[in-house]
């Protein structure tokens, strides 16, 4: 019994380290995510942006149909 007590103190000894890495492994995940999010929440205004000129372009389009017609028309 005596000559497995030093594998109890080692195994002591090495929680708190694994407890450090454990929370330090979680804390990169959660910053990876937050990252991840940012990122994913700036491509999608990009993105939304992008969406609105072409709606803007369609939109001028339109108009500028409508006034040749009416032109064409006179």
């Amino acid at each position: 019994m005596v000559g497995k007590e030093p594998e109890v103190e080692k195994k002591r000894e090495r929680e708190p380290e694994f407890e450090k890495q454990k929370e330090k492994k979680h804390t990169t995940l959660k910053e990876k995510e937050m990252e991840n999010t940012a990122y994913k929440d700036f491509e999608t205004a990009i993105n939304k942006r992008e969406i609105q000129k072409q709606e803007e372009v369609k939109r001028l389009k339109r108009e500028a149909a409508k006034v040749e017609r009416k032109h064409i028309e006179k």
